[in-house]
């Protein structure tokens, strides 16, 4: 079983906005959410192990999130933004980030 621990389940600033839709007592295999790029940097939103400097799963933001784009209307194609994370990959005995991370490079976690 994965224990997962939100401290916040939105960020936002001036290179990109991440949202993790959480429900109270999910029992759900999956983490679903979206992830807007709202620079000029190329970023990407990764799962590292804990202590681990190397990406573990991709998570590739392509699901449709048709909200966004009233929210992001200069963003160009910014509703193919949502994620579906499966912890079934990931083994419930090791401790995982969510990081958005540039060139390999973690930037926050």
């Amino acid at each position: 079983m994965h224990n997962l621990v939100f401290q916040r389940t939105d960020w936002n600033n001036d290179e990109y906005h991440i949202h993790f839709d959480i429900e109270l007592n999910n029992r759900s295999s999956t983490i679903k959410g979206w992830f807007v790029n709202k620079g000029d940097n190329e970023l990407s939103l990764g799962i590292f192990e804990k202590n681990k400097e190397e990406v573990v799963r991709e998570i590739s933001c392509m699901n449709i999130r048709p909200k966004l784009e009233k929210m992001y209307p200069k963003i160009k194609g910014v509703v193919h933004s949502g994620f579906v994370i499966d912890k079934t990959l990931l083994s419930s005995n090791n401790t995982y980030h969510i990081y958005i991370y540039q060139k390999g490079h973690k930037i926050f976690k």
